[in-house]
Order: C-alpha cells, then sequence, then structure tokens
C-alpha cells in the first residue's frame, strides 16, 4: 500500500507583539517621552496537530526583533488631535542554513490619555509582527490589513486574533509554489487566497542579522550594523 504523507501545516512560523512596558505619563508632555521597544506577547507553544507538526516550544525567536518592528529602536508615543494612520513594513533575515525569515509587520496605535483641554490625546503605537518561511507575502499583509480595522473598532477582539493567528502557524497547510493554495479567513471573515511567489531581496541587508532599512531616514541601527557587524548587536 502507498504511503500517503500528510501536507505540512503553517503558514507563518510565529507572531508577536512588540510595543512598549506600561507607564505613567502627563498627556500635556510634548513631546513625549520615547519607550524602549520590548516584546510583549508571543504565540502560545505548539499543540500537536495534523499536518505533521509535534507539540513544543517554538523556535527561539531572532535577535532583536524589537528593532525590526521599530527600525529606530524605540517606542515613540505621540500627541495627535486624530489617530495616526495604521502602516505595514517588511523585513527579511537572511541565514546561509534556512530559507530566508520574512517579516510582516502592523503598526496601530492605541489611545491613552488626553491633554487638559481634550484637544489632544496621547496615542502610543503596537506592533503586530507575524514571520514566515514562505513567500507569501501578499496574502500576509491582507490579512494584517484585516486586523487593522478589528483593532481600531473593538479593543476586546484580541482573543480572535490570537486564535487566527494559531491557526495561521499550526493549523493551515503550507502552500506550495505551482502545486498548492488555499483559502483561509481574515479576522474580518473575508477569505483570502494564500498563494507562495518567488520572492526577491531588494532593498534589505544580506547575510545573517540582516536589517531593514531606517523608515524616516535616520536613528536606525541599519548602519550600527554595517559598522559593528553582527557580532557587535549580541
Amino acid at each position: 500500500m502507498e504511503r500517503v504523507e500528510p501536507v505540512p501545516a503553517g503558514i507563518i512560523e510565529d507572531a508577536v507583539v512588540v510595543g512598549c512596558a506600561a507607564f505613567r505619563e502627563d498627556a500635556n508632555t510634548n513631546p513625549p517621552a520615547r519607550r524602549p521597544a520590548e516584546i510583549l506577547e508571543r504565540l502560545p507553544d505548539r499543540a500537536p496537530v495534523n499536518g505533521g507538526i509535534a507539540g513544543g516550544p517554538r523556535p527561539p525567536l531572532p535577535n532583536r526583533l524589537e528593532w525590526f518592528c521599530f527600525p529606530d529602536g524605540d517606542v515613540a508615543p505621540v500627541l495627535r488631535r486624530r489617530r495616526p494612520p495604521d502602516s505595514v513594513h517588511w523585513f527579511t533575515l537572511h541565514d546561509e542554513r534556512t530559507r530566508p525569515l520574512r517579516g510582516c509587520v502592523l503598526t496601530s496605535w492605541r489611545r491613552c490619555a488626553s491633554n487638559a483641554d481634550g484637544s489632544k490625546a496621547l496615542w502610543v503605537p503596537t506592533a503586530l509582527c507575524v514571520l514566515s518561511r514562505v513567500g507569501v507575502g501578499p496574502a500576509l499583509e491582507l490579512w494584517l490589513r484585516q486586523a487593522a480595522v478589528v483593532l481600531r473598532e473593538d479593543a476586546t477582539c484580541d482573543v480572535s486574533l490570537r486564535r487566527r493567528l494559531v491557526q495561521l502557524a499550526d493549523e493551515a497547510p503550507k502552500p506550495a509554489r505551482g502545486i498548492l493554495s488555499i483559502d483561509v479567513t481574515g479576522p474580518l471573515g473575508r477569505v483570502i487566497s494564500v498563494r507562495e511567489h518567488r520572492c526577491g531581496t531588494r532593498g534589505n541587508v544580506g547575510g545573517e542579522g540582516a536589517c531593514p532599512p531606517p523608515r524616516g531616514g535616520g536613528g536606525s541601527i541599519r548602519l550600527a550594523v554595517l559598522l559593528l557587524g553582527v557580532d557587535g548587536l549580541n
């Protein structure tokens, strides 16, 4: 009898939430103090599921992952009358031993406090980063765009987002370019077609410990990597 191998599961490797620790600050402080970026939460350990994935701890996260979510190295709250726009950016980490690890990062904003006259509010950015070794960038970006709407409209939906991320990591079949594509349900209930594409690495610094180019043109760790090398960041 011919042996049938199960389809491997896992569109993403892991997902983390990056931001700053809780703090107290007067909403009238201008500009608000910058805070060190840190990992606040990641997916729970894997549970045994179909598709050949064994339960247990997930692989260690890349070194200084929080810096790739906030390339300036700090979380910078802002005073604004309106909510700042959400944004999505990408980075790629190269390792000679494995396939490139790509991160797609959604930066959203939470309102924390208003100043005395109520004209402006203190907004703090938080990043949701999904990591994948599969070339499914367009689908992951669409997924995060749906997540942004959920986060804007209802802060109580975190449990639903967490559950859907676990499905992407441990349950959904892994697509294969030219062979297998799948449909997944996004956070808003809309279907997203997941296809593997050939991924280029233009715009990324190559080699282990590669860093994304700076947003805004300054204060980036990219130059530090070029000057210090990979070992200088450890």
